[in-house]
């Protein structure tokens, strides 16, 4: 069994033994095919960029197409925009990947992304949750969510609702602005309505218009609406209600100003209060055979075209809100409930459009190309993830996650127990089908926002095998004037040899040392988790294995960052107690100040522990890359060079004697460390070796933090560590 799956199995039956997990074997499976013949795995950017892979080390690009434009009418198609995209993008080598969009959320078009002619069917959607976009509109918090100019306060009498409203003007000589913005106002939109109550004060002569007042809606600081004008002589001292549609203006963002002049000789005030403008989106019934009978059309007419066209790589299926599989946004749940939506339908719905793909892109009973369902999110429950994603692996349908981070919670959560999430965390159908089926991830420029994420980002997306890994809005690849900004690039290049790679024709296999960190920032996302729920927690490894049950091996994580939103950064299932691996460790108080401080490498890495008599690092060769007697290999460790102890390397010969490897360009069995605070990497190559999982606790070689004379004269922090086949 591979032992990536088997550490993921084993969680549910035993407790793990040490920080970097426990292996029973290091057999792998028989490979399956997981993408097509004549593939190209990579990196694939989305957008109208067209880099030069030269460059930027890209397999190719990746566009987003909407339905409608695609099929504007019934049995109308139109391939221009596509066969424009693939003409401009497929040259230098590069291929192309397509995904549908059917619809998007409310940030984004709603449903408009699909045909007019299935959105005009009545029975294809129901409305969505009614709500307000405006921010404090009851100025119970004063004017916090309100920019303001001149004389603008609050005040608790006269107010309508509540305890407060807000009070404009009341000064001669003045203008009162008092303004939000942005908000949004969705698209495809059942109705969308403003309204406000207002209360004029004047001490102006009856029947004096002086004094002027407005209430505009603005795009782009532009006004496209004056919702109302009054004056002076408009009606004092009572409260008053203004409501106006807003649905011919939905799909924008936009700014709510109200404007108070007090032009004459006498104030004039304005009060305002209970500010609210609601909207009531469509949403899309997916599940609706009106809406799924013309989709497979459109489905069987994309594959006609382009399921042998050698430039198209992959297809990303469209299936919910952005392509993923999802139906609403949250705050929509109720109403998909009330349309009759449930767990058990949405997994149905979703499995049925899977369907729809694979009968289109299939010939000869399999697969023309990697089709990837964009699996990431659930309607109602995780279970629904799990499901469907099963179903789509098991029919040869690829998983792509739409959402890389460096680390992230709830990852793989067969520990955690009931029916609806067991099993379910995001990367658990993923490492347990990356092996017959093509696995991507798409990541943005946001999740993986410096050299320090990108890097660990990319590491865990090879530690679940990708094959492709979808890179968008990463506006810092790109540097003025054009050029590779090398940060990323170089790291592109270096990720290349492994994207796509299996145990057939992988050219090496690795371990990254790692453990999860809490607390834990999601790029620029402002988003930071404080405790650990289920996360990925040891190494990130490629078919190498770092065993921390070996005898004397139990490392130690250790981080260069003291903190993480405010609180020391801790690494394993922290803090302690927190849900996950039964008897998993929490290392609460990891930081390590004399670690280089801007080293990607030590963001997190691990060290030898002397002090509790575990002076060694043990490794495992996964069986199916490296088995038995007479194998030449090399091994790089990449170390930090921190002190002048030294370390050695050993090994088992054929003849099953432990031997100490010496070091490329050293006559001497041991390294010998200069203390230049540094990552450095050493290389060692062997031509006669036993790797039977033959030493001490079933591992194939070892690093002993300890002299060649064994005395105990400093730990080892090893970031990375790789084995290559020569010969």
């Amino acid at each position: 069994m591979k032992p990536r799956l088997l550490i993921y199995l084993a969680a549910i039956a035993i407790v793990l033994l040490a920080s970097a997990g426990f292996v029973a074997s290091t057999q792998a499976d028989t490979h399956l095919l997981d993408v097509p013949p004549g593939a190209q795995p990579g990196f694939y950017i989305a957008g109208s960029q067209n880099l030069n892979p030269a460059q930027f080390h890209n397999a190719g690009d990746l566009q987003f197409f909407w339905w409608r434009v695609l099929n504007p009418d019934p049995g109308v198609f139109n391939w221009s925009s596509i066969d424009n995209y693939l003409a401009q993008h497929a040259i230098n080598g590069k291929k192309v990947g397509i995904s549908i969009v059917t619809a998007e959320g409310r940030s984004g078009n709603g449903g408009l992304p699909s045909p007019g002619f299935v959105r005009g069917n009545s029975n294809v959607w129901y409305n969505g949750v009614t709500t307000d976009q405006i921010y404090g509109g009851g100025f119970e918090n004063g004017l916090a969510d309100w920019v303001t100019s001149g004389p603008v306060t609050t005040v608790n009498n006269p107010v309508f609702a509540g305890s407060l409203a807000a009070k404009m003007g009341g000064n001669t000589g003045s203008t009162a602005l008092l303004r939000q913005y942005t908000f949004r106002i969705p698209a495809y939109l059942s109705n969308a309505t403003i309204s406000y109550w207002w209360r004029m004060e004047t001490a102006e002569a009856p029947g004096s218009a002086s004094d002027t007042w407005r209430v505009e809606l603005l795009e782009n600081g532009n006004v496209i609406s004056t919702i109302q004008t009054n004056t002076s002589a408009g009606v004092r001292d009572t409260w008053q209600q203004h409501t106006l549609d807003l649905t011919p203006y939905e799909n924008r963002w936009v700014e709510l100003r109200f404007t108070l002049n007090n032009n004459g000789s006498a104030p004039t005030s304005l009060f305002v209060d209970n500010v609210a403008l609601n909207v009531t989106p469509r949403m899309l019934k997916f599940w609706a055979p009106e809406y799924k009978q013309p989709y497979q059309t459109f489905v069987q007419a994309l594959a006609a075209r382009y399921k042998n066209d050698s430039r198209v790589e992959f297809i990303g299926i469209g299936t919910g809100i952005w392509g993923e599989t999802r139906a609403t946004d949250e705050v929509d749940d109720p109403a998909s409930q009330a349309a009759g939506l449930n767990s058990d339908l949405w997994i149905s719905t979703v499995n049925a459009i899977t369907d729809m793909y694979i009968s289109a892109f299939s010939q000869g009973g399999s697969l023309t190309k990697s089709v990837l369902l964009q699996m990431a999110p659930f309607q109602f429950v995780p279970r629904e993830r799990k499901e469907f994603s099963t179903y789509a692996a098991e029919h040869g349908v690829g998983l792509s996650l739409n959402g890389l981070f460096a680390d992230t919670n709830v990852a793989l959560a067969c520990d955690r127990p009931g029916y609806d999430y067991n099993c379910a965390g995001s990367y658990d159908q993923i490492v347990q089908f990356n092996n017959q089926v093509p696995i991507g991830f798409e990541t943005y420029g946001y999740m993986l926002p410096t050299k320090t994420e990108f890097l660990w980002g990319l590491l865990n997306g090879m530690d679940k095998k990708a094959d492709y890994i979808r890179m968008s809005s990463f506006d810092n690849l790109v540097l003025p004037g054009g050029q590779p900004n090398t940060d990323y690039t170089n790291l592109m290049n270096w990720a290349n040899q492994w994207i796509g790679k299996d145990l057939t024709d992988t050219p090496s296999v690795w371990v990254a040392m790692r453990d999860h960190r809490n607390p834990f920032r999601y790029g620029t996302t402002g988003d930071v988790e404080y405790t650990s729920e289920y996360p990925q927690v040891g190494n990130f490894q490629f078919w190498l294995y770092q065993r921390d049950d070996a005898p004397n091996a139990r490392t130690v994580p250790e981080t260069n960052q003291a903190t993480e939103g405010g609180q020391p950064v801790g690494l394993g299932l922290c803090p302690a107690g927190a849900a996950g691996p039964p008897g998993y460790p929490c290392f609460a108080n990891a930081y390590n100040s004399a670690l280089p401080a801007n080293a990607p490498e030590a963001w997190v890495i691990r060290r030898t522990d002397q002090s509790t008599n575990n002076p060694l690092m043990a490794f495992s060769i996964d069986d199916g890359y490296v088995y038995g007697l007479n194998n030449q290999v090399e091994i790089k460790v990449t170390y930090w060079n921190h002190g002048t102890d030294r370390w050695t390397l050993s090994y088992l010969d054929s003849a099953g004697v432990q031997q100490k490897a010496i070091p490329v360009g050293s006559a001497d069995p041991w390294v010998q460390k200069t203390n230049s605070g540094a990552f450095v990497t050493t290389s060692f190559v062997l031509t006669d070796t036993q790797f039977s999982n033959g030493m001490a606790g079933g591992v194939d070689f070892v690093l002993d933090s300890r002299s060649d004379t064994g005395a105990n004269d400093g730990n080892e922090w090893v970031h990375f560590v790789e084995v290559k086949k020569l010969g």
